[in-house]
């Protein structure tokens, strides 16, 4: 009896540690692909990502880790131009007919992989891979942040 009562209780601590990690406590997001490469550290304040210019190079796979230090939730999106406004149009028009945002299931054609929303006081990490040489912008569309300068230039060589 002591045996599965000592059995009982130490499955009922693992499975209790599996979700406490599974859980996480809020504290990181991550997406895209593993994060093997380089880890560019990205802090965001209102209205601001700092740095505000990265260089890659063409072919290489960046780890983002974005730290909000800011009093407003931020998001952080990888896209040429013409993603972020299609982005920030299907961010508007969803604000707008007053539905849920949702910054996990991707807008545009890119899907979730390349956007995390970071609460304040909170990081979330992107893993891009560069495939393309050009501009690349990261950018928070939430509701006026875009507008208000709210984005970095990746350099991709």
């Amino acid at each position: 009896m002591n045996t599965r009562r000592a059995l009982a209780l130490g499955t009922a601590l693992f499975a209790t540690a599996l979700l406490a990690a599974a859980c996480g406590g809020d504290t990181s997001t991550s997406t895209g692909a593993s994060s093997t490469g380089r880890v560019v550290e990205i802090t965001m304040t209102d209205m601001a990502y700092s740095p505000a210019a990265i260089s890659v190079t063409k072919g290489e796979t960046v780890t983002f880790r974005f730290r909000n230090n800011g009093q407003a939730i931020h998001e952080a999106v990888i896209g040429d131009s013409e993603y972020q406004m299609d982005h920030g149009a299907s961010m508007t028009s969803s604000t707008m007919a007053g539905t849920a945002k949702d910054h996990g299931m991707g807008h545009g054609g890119m899907g979730a992989d390349n956007k995390v929303t970071v609460k304040p006081g909170k990081t979330g990490d992107v893993t891009y891979r560069f495939d393309a040489s050009g501009t690349m912008l990261i950018g928070c569309h939430e509701p006026g942040h875009y507008e208000a300068g709210m984005k970095a230039t990746v350099d991709v060589t």
